[in-house]
């Protein structure tokens, strides 16, 4: 298995294309991540098609929350014949559940003729962004008691996980915490 740092490990790619994603993708993260996240909340899913990345998002209490990465070139998956497809999404636990082409919170680049190393690059500067965002907790209570939770991006209150009471949402939260 590539990786020797540990970053991205669990699997090596289905192809020539996917293989030298991976292997960008593990070679720069240190320099893009190094300093934000640790390369055991890296992972690269092993038996996915198409390859299939995840991180796992520091400093939050959310239900599981991260970002998901799927890239490939087969045209079996591809909308664009050979061309490489790069996804990206803040999601749960399953994977690429999160995504939607028409999401502005999501990456999507579709027909680019560009070589998977680049995709890579741009694979990193996306998440790196995603961790540079700010990430507030609003909570809900009655009396003592918090009764609801909402996790969002702050910047665009995109909402990234609840739980609790969800008729209580309506209204302005209690209170708001950053958490990143």
């Amino acid at each position: 298995m590539a990786g020797d740092d540990g970053w991205f490990a669990g699997a090596d790619g289905r192809g020539a294309h996917e293989v030298a994603f991976l292997d960008r993708l593990r070679a720069d993260a240190p320099d893009v991540l190094g300093e934000r996240v640790a390369p055991e909340a890296t992972e690269a899913v092993p038996g996915m098609a198409p390859t299939f990345v995840r991180l796992d998002v520091p400093g939050l209490t959310s239900p599981r929350r991260e970002l998901q990465l799927a890239f490939w070139t087969s045209p079996d998956c591809a909308t664009s014949a050979e061309r490489p497809t790069l996804q990206g999404a803040w999601s749960d636990h399953y994977q690429g559940d999160d995504y939607a082409a028409d999401d502005p919170e999501c990456l999507t680049v579709v027909g680019v003729d560009a070589t998977p190393e680049q995709h890579a690059r741009w694979a990193l500067a996306w998440i790196r962004r995603q961790l540079d965002r700010p990430v507030v907790r609003e909570e809900w209570t009655r009396g003592e008691r918090t009764v609801a939770t909402r996790w969002v991006l702050d910047d665009t209150g995109a909402p990234l996980g609840s739980r609790g009471m969800v008729r209580l949402r309506r209204r302005p939260a209690d209170r708001r915490t950053r958490e990143r």
